[in-house]
């Protein structure tokens, strides 16, 4: 890994730009048990980052399948955070 000299962070101080990464489980019978990235109606402006898998932490891709017990973490708006809970609760 190599760090990049000269890189700028970009902070948003609107409230209706503030975001958040929220840590949600995945419950067995959710929408998003057994179903791959990809194939999950993920509210339009949030993105999935990571997934912790017991031990093991993933960077998702399309398809990757989530599984219960999944923590997932995902950068959303505070908007977002009912329809994301929806997606993992049952």
């Amino acid at each position: 890994m190599r760090l990049l000299k000269n890189t700028k962070t970009l902070e948003r101080n609107h409230a209706e730009q503030e975001r958040s990464i929220m840590e949600l489980t995945v419950d067995t019978g959710s929408t998003a048990d057994g179903r791959l990235v990809r194939e999950i109606n993920w509210p339009r402006h949030s993105l999935l980052v990571d997934v912790k898998r017991g031990d093991e932490e993933l960077i998702p891709e399309g398809n990757t399948r989530l599984h219960s017990g999944d923590t997932l973490y995902v950068l959303c708006y505070p908007t977002e955070i009912e329809e994301l809970q929806k997606l993992t609760a049952k």
